[in-house]
């Protein structure tokens, strides 16, 4: 029996759990799923064989990883890093091709300029220190030495080039490659999803499920990002405060910073910046659009030919 092998390898910030959460619903005899949930051991394995280590060991893994008919794999991290400017991209490419004998692949893209923005987001939700502007123009040539840690680390903004990240995955599409825009989830996600069911091969109604909360704690970040640079010690003080009697109430079970308190404060603090910190909150804000905006041009006739090449082969197959 020729055992099934999909990937769906990222992008990062491109509606990973959306998907993963649906795919648990359709586990069954004949059917694995990992997550990253459950699947951190392929993650890990995986990362010690782009480190050249245990290599022939964890070779040996990834053959008897499933015996079911069908494997689906969601893990974004396979695919490569912002942190590191995806340098070793060709090298997880390879890698992802001998362990799992050609799979097909799904990958997930998104507007460049939104993707950086929502991993900035990630980035302050662990306590990032920086700017949006510091944490998108990061020297290219030193982003291959940074060790991969989530999203707190810096990247450059040039390193989002699909024709070339993507290339490895261009050139066996669409047999064995599907891409699909982010913005189709943004537009209609039930048509978005029918359309990752329908590259995975499963049944085309989708399993009742509760809904999936999007993160809505974005605005809160930002404005505990900019309380550090407007009320810094007022602000910290207030911050393990909220923490304390969060823990003391039983409100949470962990020293967690995001905690209701603390939630609480930041939408009372964010209301006070736009009310008595207005032109510093505008400033703010303004910078933003216009970094974006910059990042949107810079990526505008790339983005245009990574769009005729989806185009070109789709027609043409």
């Amino acid at each position: 029996m020729k055992q099934e092998i999909y990937l769906h390898i990222g992008l990062y910030k491109c509606a990973s759990t959306l998907i993963q959460k649906t795919l648990y619903r359709y586990e069954n005899n004949e059917i694995d799923v990992f997550t990253p949930e459950n699947g951190r051991h392929i993650y890990d394995k995986f990362r010690e064989i782009l480190r050249n280590k245990n290599k022939k060991k964890n070779l040996n893994f990834f053959k008897s990883l499933s015996s079911k008919k069908k494997v689906i794999i969601s893990i974004e991290g396979l695919l490569g890093h912002q942190s590191n400017g995806f340098y070793d991209i060709n090298k997880r490419f390879k890698i992802l091709e001998k362990i799992f004998n050609k799979p097909k692949y799904l990958i997930i893209f998104r507007n460049q300029s939104d993707l950086l923005y929502s991993a900035w987001h990630q980035g302050l939700r662990n306590d990032l220190n920086l700017n949006f502007e510091e944490y998108i123009t990061f020297k290219k040539n030193k982003l291959r030495f940074q060790v991969i840690r989530n999203f707190t680390q810096p990247t450059n903004y040039k390193v989002y080039d699909y024709n070339k990240i993507f290339s490895n995955y261009l050139n066996i599409f669409p047999e064995r490659a599907m891409f699909i825009n982010f913005s189709v989830l943004m537009k209609n996600e039930s048509f978005f999803l029918r359309e990752v069911i329908k590259f995975f091969k499963l049944n085309s109604k989708i399993p009742k499920r509760k809904e999936i909360k999007y993160n809505q704690k974005i605005e809160q970040y930002r404005t505990n990002f900019l309380a550090k640079k407007i009320i810094p010690t007022f602000h910290k003080i207030i911050m393990k405060i909220t923490v304390k009697i969060s823990y003391y109430l039983c409100l949470i079970k962990k020293n967690k910073l995001w905690n209701p308190l603390s939630i609480i404060y930041l939408t009372i603090l964010d209301h006070i910046f736009k009310s008595f910190y207005k032109s510093t909150y505008e400033d703010f804000y303004k910078k933003i659009m216009k970094i974006k905006k910059k990042i949107d041009e810079y990526y505008k006739y790339k983005n245009k030919i990574f769009i005729k090449k989806l185009n070109y082969v789709s027609t043409k197959k």
